[in-house]
């Protein structure tokens, strides 16, 4: 009986440090190719992107970027954000939560866009 637990035990161990490595591994080999990785703090992407996941971002050129594509961004004196592009006009990249579809669209700037989010790590974010 001891054997097993002490089995289970070390397979539970095995398998938890596996699944961090994984998470880790998610989280930061990819800034190796210059891409980054933010922690989502606010819902206004849900229920595609939800609080507590980690996205991961890579930077894109302005004519690589269409509608419907979820850019990460930041404003000059804002924090960053990540919104979905729901208009392209004039060179301007107009962007709006996925949460909050009545909302005004954003009027981005190419100089302020980081990228577009290429995966999530759902709640990596609690690690």
């Amino acid at each position: 009986m001891f054997n097993i637990l002490t089995t289970a035990i070390k397979g539970a161990i095995i398998s938890f440090t596996v699944f961090l490595i994984a998470i880790l591994a998610l989280m930061w080999v990819p800034q190796l190719w210059g891409w980054q990785s933010f922690r989502v703090t606010s819902s206004s992407m849900a229920p595609y992107i939800r609080p507590n996941n980690i996205i991961v971002v890579q930077p894109v050129e302005s004519s690589e970027l269409r509608t419907g594509d979820i850019i990460t961004y930041q404003q000059p004196g804002f924090n960053t954000e990540t919104h979905r592009i729901v208009e392209i006009a004039d060179g301007m990249f107009y962007t709006q939560g996925d949460a909050v579809p009545d909302a005004t669209p954003a009027a981005i700037e190419y100089q302020w866009i980081i990228g577009r989010v290429v995966f999530q790590v759902p709640l990596g974010g609690f690690w």
